[in-house]
């Protein structure tokens, strides 16, 4: 994507979730995790808690392609995010790193915002 496609695309999104509520934290970060780390939507929705390391600045991304596990850094500004969003994050038994509402994030909320927020941008 052009520089000047992502920096619009960037801006709605920062726009379209503004509030400090948890669904616009959720939002906001997941897409900056895929933005900032180039993962795949499916890697994004199987994070665990414990695949997110802050003292190493990175997340473990396991059996992605070819079933295998690999490094990927976080930048300070993701770093931020996250942490804002587990302070938000709903305390239940699933160790999914992504909690929307009382369960996992799902692809199509994840579609549907980026084609949405795409849209608009």
């Amino acid at each position: 994507m052009p520089a000047d496609e992502y920096a619009r695309l960037l801006k709605t999104v920062q726009e379209q979730t503004a509030t400090a509520s948890l669904r616009h934290v959720l939002d906001r970060t997941w897409f900056l995790t895929l933005a900032h780390t180039g993962i795949r939507t499916c890697e994004l929705l199987n994070l665990r808690l414990h695949d997110v390391d802050f003292a190493n600045q990175r997340l473990i991304v396991r059996g992605s392609k070819n079933y295998r596990d690999r490094v990927v850094f976080l930048t300070p500004t993701l770093m931020n995010a996250m942490t804002d969003y587990l302070t938000l994050r709903p305390t239940v038994e699933d160790d999914h790193f992504w909690i929307d509402g009382k369960k996992a994030l799902a692809a199509p909320r994840v579609r549907y915002c980026v084609q949405r927020w795409g849209q608009l941008a």
